[in-house]
């Protein structure tokens, strides 16, 4: 059985707010997440690993992915965004691909058994999304620059195909209940 879950990076730092990326330790950091984007960190830790959860896809990953840092993208928001959920599973955050690898990553995770979470900026999610696709159907061509709050889940079926289903995550305040 294969399950894939792909995931926006948590909430950062907007043009024109005053809200502002900090590191884990509390350090201003226009790289990392927002206060905001660190109580969504760990609040993934719970969704991830509770009985409760509003989906039965969204189980406890076997391992977790992140986009890594490079000369061109500094970020450390995806890779910040799963460490909490790293330290509860007892799983690392592997970190070898980076942006503009999504084909290769797709093609990689679509390898493996168990269940895949991955984060990356939303802008590169679509791309990976229709790479992991195999169904005939097409997963949405974007993902809303205002939606930090869904999870895209690719769930293997008997004949081989995955099939897309989109979930709202809702572990914050605030989060909205429809998805796209």
């Amino acid at each position: 059985m294969q399950t894939i879950l792909l995931i926006r990076h948590a909430e950062k730092p907007e043009r024109h707010t005053t809200a502002r990326g900090v590191s884990e330790e509390g350090t201003l950091d226009a790289n990392e997440l927002t206060v905001q984007g660190w109580q969504r960190a760990g609040a993934l830790a719970q969704l991830f690993t509770s009985a409760t959860t509003r989906h039965p896809a969204l189980t406890a990953p076997s391992r977790l992915f992140a986009a890594a840092r490079t000369p061109e993208s500094s970020s450390r928001r995806s890779i910040s965004t799963l460490e909490p959920l790293a330290r509860v599973i007892g799983h690392p955050v592997q970190t070898s691909f980076g942006p503009g690898q999504e084909q290769e990553l797709a093609t990689h995770v679509c390898q493996l058994d168990g269940t895949t979470l991955i984060a990356r900026e939303h802008k590169r999610l679509p791309r990976l999304a229709a790479n992991i696709s195999n169904d005939g159907t097409q997963p949405p061509v974007n993902w809303p620059d205002d939606r930090f709050d869904l999870v895209w889940i690719f769930v293997s079926e008997a004949d081989g195909t995955r099939r897309f289903v989109q979930v709202a995550q809702r572990p914050l305040a605030g989060d909205r209940a429809e998805r796209l």
